[in-house]
């Protein structure tokens, strides 16, 4: 086990007990059609990940003022989610929408921690 495997269960543990709201990503994906055949715009799912997650307004540090702004909001998570009951480990992605108490928000920007490798942590900003 790697230092940023040890980090990442650390995250987990930390974020865990700042957790606050019911936190879901969601992911639509879509089936290959057959070369041919007609469009068929139902043949989508949408996988839904819930996240330990502890949600805060963004410091000045981070606002931009292009893709992160004075009233959006800045999710801190681990890169260990929930899907039907079973832990697996995924990296969001810009195309995913973040569930925060119901309320459904845009993906600005995601912060990996580290840049490159395991990741330990996920910072991610969503429209306020």
């Amino acid at each position: 086990m790697s230092f940023y495997d040890d980090m990442a269960l650390a995250a987990q543990d930390i974020i865990k007990n700042f957790k606050t709201g019911n936190v879901q990503l969601k992911r639509v994906t879509s089936a290959l059609q057959e070369p041919g055949e007609a469009y068929d715009p139902a043949a989508t799912t949408v996988d839904v990940y819930d996240l330990e997650a502890a949600v805060l307004g963004v410091t000045a540090d981070y606002v931009d003022g292009e893709m992160v702004e004075y009233d959006d909001l800045i999710v801190y998570t681990s890169p260990f989610f929930m899907k039907a009951g079973v832990q697996v480990q995924i990296e969001p992605q810009m195309s995913d929408e973040l569930s925060i108490d119901s309320l459904t928000h845009r993906i600005n920007k995601i912060k990996r921690i580290p840049a490159a490798g395991t990741a330990s942590a996920f910072l991610i900003f969503v429209k306020g």
